[in-house]
């Protein structure tokens, strides 16, 4: 079946732009709002601040956004008079404004900083309901510490600092708190002090604390805890061994308490990583028996299993058995499953290995889960003989689960037995359209026709609104205004008809606000799939975003840019700011040694910071080059590639030469780094739906399928 490709992103785009304005004939001020902002890029700040006066003035359709263009203005000349003149207005005459919350957080930081406190206290305590992450809330309540803390109320601003403490450890806000207080005058406090710097990553400073602690007679029952501390700041500084002994005086002194399964397991990890086996099973095995009603307890099992895997000891079975048994609904059971199957595949036990993954579905865990054992059922089948049965499970999947990892899959191998190839093991290195499958039905897609002629979905949009509302969203994004963005994200909040909060999910993706689209059009695919626009939903689920750097990259460095979309929509959701746990930034979260190294030792950029990988322009551009070094490194592979984009190429390298490479699947399911080996699951799930909807040659200015 020939697929039917489109690109749709510039189709929509002249959907919203249908009904075309000029600038300045739909209402008074529209002309001097779009001249400050061509000021502004400009750098012309004063000049711009006359025009958006001039538009603010007029009480014009976009008077709001004037006046918060005026503050930015204002910021870069340092009048932060006219800056506070411009945000109280816009606060006091426009309640309703899309920017009201952030002009709210913009005064209360400018009368913090000029020491009005008692004004600064309330308006950041109004921004605080309306915090979009933990992450601001955690800011906004660090700010409400230092106004208490400035205005010379110690007693509350200290009592916000432990609530950050103890709320959101792992966080620098957290770290600036512990500086704001003055007072830590019980072992409580102190022992949270120290768990903020383990959090953190601040070995040194948590020592002098836990140090004092361990010395203080009335800590004496905060003992078991300051030790785990201790030992994980040991382990952090790299002093390992040193850990592991505090890690064996918990066990000693402290058999009973909670802290001693974490005290066994984290040094069964040091054992293990030894290679101290028998030491490492030992401590496992006392989680287990000592804590079985811990979190852990199916863990340090699983460890087990592992161990005896790694020395080619059936043992491994009795461990995975113990698990299931035990702890049926765990993700360990789940784990030992896949383990114990792929094992018995690998080794031709497609009877034994068909039975586990058949318990594996009984445990009835995610969808995710099932459809993973539906597709070893029938791999395990085919590879018995047992076509027909293979072929049953295999259809099954497809129908139930269209849009899986497995399902792509899947539909590769039923297609190869419709070609009498029976192809149910292939090497890792096999050709990608040979592993991977996107024959989807075709009803299900869009034409271009169908694209062009639905005007009306967009259009609907305006209807919904007030006259008002409709025509200040068509100046936004006719003019492809960064306000639009947020207009859109407020008119959201109060608009629940699944078909407007499609019409501006597709308005998002106009202005190139990729993660607001996503997240918006989410629900939709299940509230719409009954609708004429069902099929429409995937393509803002899975956007060809940013052509024109996508375009740029592949002349460049010839990356597909559909698996390039693929890698950045799993590792950032198209999230420009992105900071992941381990310190990734940006769309393809690249950490920033990597992006130094990148920009100055390969592309030569004449100076990079780690603020730069949050510009799409250039994190794209280093993503793409570094998928390019993956892949010239790893024969083309996509597969490895990819791998190796999430674990590291050192890691993958010194794991390849034992890898089972013979069988595609088992080599996926051999990955040792679980996070790598969901990943590109994720990674070529997204690609195979990618290369479903789009075509490559648009990339390079065909705009052409290349089947058709």
């Amino acid at each position: 079946m020939q697929t039917l490709k489109v690109f749709i992103s510039s189709a929509v785009l002249l959907l919203l732009l249908q009904a075309t304005m000029v600038a300045g004939e739909e209402f008074v001020g529209a002309d001097a709002f779009l001249e400050g902002m061509r000021l502004q890029e400009r750098k012309e700040f004063a000049a711009s601040i006359e025009q958006f006066r001039a538009a603010a003035a007029v009480y014009s359709l976009v008077a709001d956004y004037s006046l918060n263009r005026m503050v930015q203005s204002a910021l870069y000349l340092g009048d932060k008079d006219l800056a506070v003149s411009a945000l109280e207005k816009l606060i006091r005459d426009y309640p309703d404004s899309p920017a009201r919350r952030s002009a709210h957080v913009e005064l209360g930081t400018l009368y913090y900083e000029t020491g009005r406190f008692s004004k600064a206290l309330p308006l950041i305590q109004a921004a605080l309901p309306g915090a979009q992450s933990s992450s601001e809330t955690a800011g906004l309540t660090l700010m409400v510490a230092r106004i208490l803390a400035g205005a010379g109320d110690t007693s509350r601003s200290e009592s916000v600092c432990w609530q950050i403490i103890h709320g959101w450890p792992a966080t620098g806000e957290a770290l600036e708190a512990v500086r704001l207080v003055k007072k830590v005058d019980t072992p409580e406090r102190k022992l949270a002090v120290a768990k903020v710097y383990v959090r953190n990553k601040k070995p040194r400073e948590a020592f002098a604390v836990l140090d004092e602690l361990k010395q203080a007679p009335e800590a004496a029952d905060l003992l078991p805890e300051v030790l785990l501390y201790q030992a994980q700041s040991l382990a952090m500084n790299g002093q390992k061994q040193e850990a592991s002994a505090v890690y064996q005086r918990i066990i000693t002194e402290h058999p009973s308490h909670s802290v001693a399964s974490t005290a066994l397991f984290n040094n069964g990890e040091y054992n293990r990583s030894t290679g101290s086996f028998e030491q490492a099973l030992s401590d496992y095995a006392r989680v287990a028996e000592r804590f079985p009603a811990s979190a852990l307890a199916p863990q340090a099992l699983l460890q087990r299993a592992k161990i005896f895997r790694k020395m080619n000891d059936r043992r491994a079975y009795e461990e995975y058995e113990k698990i299931i048994q035990r702890y049926p609904k765990s993700a360990a059971a789940f784990s030992s499953c896949m383990s114990w199957g792929v094992d018995l595949f690998w080794t031709g036990d497609y009877e034994g290995a068909r039975r586990v993954f058949q318990r594996l579905r009984s445990l009835n865990h995610s969808s995710d889960a099932n459809t993973e054992a539906l597709f070893w059922i029938g791999k395990s089948a085919l590879a018995k003989g047992d076509a027909a049965s293979a072929k049953s499970a295999f259809a099954s999947l497809v129908e139930k689960h269209e849009e899986s990892y497995y399902a792509f899959r899947a539909r590769a191998v039923l297609r190869s037995l419709d070609e009498a190839a029976a192809l149910y093991s292939q090497p890792y290195s096999a050709p990608w359209d040979t592993l991977f499958s996107f024959d989807i039905n075709p009803a299900q897609l869009i034409s271009a026709t169908s694209i062009e002629n639905s005007a009306d979905v967009v259009e609907s949009l305006v209807p919904a609104l007030s006259e008002k509302a409709g025509l200040r969203l068509k100046f936004l994004l006719t003019n492809e205004l960064p306000e639009a963005r947020l207009e859109i994200a407020h008119i959201s909040r109060t608009v629940q008809e699944a078909e407007t909060r499609y019409a501006l999910a597709w308005a998002l993706q106009h202005v190139r606000a990729y993660n607001d689209s996503l997240r918006l059009a989410s629900p939709l695919k299940n509230s719409l799939a009954d609708s004429s626009c069902a099929g429409q939903v995937r393509y803002l689920l899975y956007p060809a975003a940013y052509p024109d750097l996508l375009r740029a990259s592949l002349l460049k460095y010839e990356v597909d840019p559909l698996l390039a979309l693929a890698v950045m929509r799993e590792e950032s959701h198209f999230m420009e700011n992105a900071v992941s746990p381990s310190n990734a930034h940006g769309l393809m979260q690249i950490l920033p040694t990597t992006g130094k190294w990148l920009a100055e030792q390969m592309l030569e950029f004449s100076s990079f910071e780690s603020s730069d990988l949050f510009q799409p322009s250039i994190n794209i551009e280093l993503g793409n080059y570094y998928l390019r070094y993956l892949l010239e490194g790893f024969d083309n592979n996509p597969l490895l590639a990819v791998a190796a984009y999430n674990w590291g190429e050192t890691n993958l390298r010194k794991w390849l030469p034992d890898a089972p490479k013979y069988d595609f699947d088992v080599f996926v399911e051999s990955i040792p780094a679980d996070e790598t080996r969901k990943y590109v699951k994720k990674v070529f799930t997204s690609y195979a739906i990618y290369q479903s909807l789009y075509s490559s040659d648009w990339f390079v200015g065909t705009g052409k399928d290349s089947s058709s």
